[in-house]
């Protein structure tokens, strides 16, 4: 039987792992933290009165079904330390969060450790940020987004929400001048739940540009709820029991002061905080930016799969794992 290592148990590894599994594949999944599903574990359904195609769906039962397959070795808190290539194989060091080290042979190593979001703590070249309150990143919302009620998301229905795109991306600084693909989409999508369930709150969209989210007449759509926006990086903003924006706008040419009840940074796709190691355990590349790639594309040793590669959708990342997983089965 065919013994297969996946290093990460976010959305990407899970599928794998599932796939192979249900397949006759001996699988063993290690994962630092001390549960799976990653970020997308911890993402909200952004339905209204109907399905948003945000693909969380695509994660149903999955991690009830790596957790409980009988042919998948999970080991939370446990890390790779070491990966030695032989003749077909690799031998693996694994090391456990009590410090225990194990020794063992597979046939494949697939990396699926993920991506990190942009914090607030530690990422300040997009704009200038005074004080924290009321000001949240778009990964925060997705906890008010999983935790809803059939009667709303926030405690107190608030009167206005301005969603700043492209924090932690397009700044040469920071090495992030990629676009992350997944804000427009998170973000239009989580602008219309509120819009659902707060109808007179004004939803404010500042913006560098709009990334295709869903195929047809998708910004209209945007536009028919009442969701406005405006074409700038803003200047300043600044938290406290009213959030600001200070920007310069684009029609008037005038500097422009905004209050919100809520500012909401759309955060993006950085690689994950040891991907050098890993490249370097791996012998694999890394792009500018961090992210993972092959060595030789056209024969790949160590398989990549999810955003250790570069920022991708929910749905990218399902079918790419799904697809690696079935390649590996020829």
């Amino acid at each position: 039987m065919m013994q297969v290592l996946v290093v990460g148990a976010g959305l990407a590894g899970c599928t794998v792992a599932r796939e192979l599994a249900e397949k006759g594949v001996g699988v063993t999944v290690i994962e630092a933290t001390d549960s799976i599903g990653g970020k997308v574990r911890h993402y909200g359904c952004k339905a209204t009165d109907k399905c948003n195609n945000c693909g969380l769906c695509l994660a149903t039962s999955l991690w009830e079904n790596v957790e409980q397959n009988e042919s998948i070795a999970l080991r939370l808190s446990t890390k790779l330390i070491d990966l030695m290539q032989g003749a077909g194989t690799y031998t693996a060091t694994l090391q456990s969060a009590d410090g225990a080290i194990a020794v063992e042979q597979f046939d494949k190593v697939v990396v699926a450790t993920g991506f990190e979001p942009t914090s607030l703590e530690s990422y300040n070249g997009f704009a200038e940020l005074s004080s924290e309150e009321n000001i949240i990143t778009g990964s925060e919302l997705e906890a008010f987004l999983l935790e809803r009620t059939s009667s709303g998301l926030f405690e107190t229905a608030p009167n206005s929400v301005a969603f700043i795109q492209c924090y932690g991306s397009r700044d040469h600084q920071e090495h992030t001048m990629y676009c992350s693909r997944i804000c427009c989409g998170y973000a239009t999508r989580a602008a219309k739940v509120i819009k659902y369930f707060y109808p007179e709150c004004r939803v404010q969209f500042f913006y560098m540009e709009m990334q295709t989210v869903n195929p047809g007449e998708y910004y209209a759509s945007l536009l028919d709820a009442g969701i406005e926006f405006i074409k700038c990086r803003p200047i300043k903003v600044t938290g406290g029991e009213l959030a600001s924006v200070i920007y310069d706008d684009p029609v008037s040419g005038k500097r422009v002061r905004d209050s919100f009840d809520l500012v909401v940074l759309s955060d993006g796709i950085r690689p994950a905080s040891d991907a050098d190691k890993v490249a370097e355990l791996c012998e694999l590349s890394q792009d500018p930016a961090g992210f993972l790639h092959y060595v030789n594309p056209d024969n790949p040793d160590v398989l990549l799969t999810g955003c250790v590669g570069g920022p991708k959708k929910i749905a990218e990342t399902y079918m790419e794992s799904l697809a690696l997983a079935r390649g590996m089965l020829l």
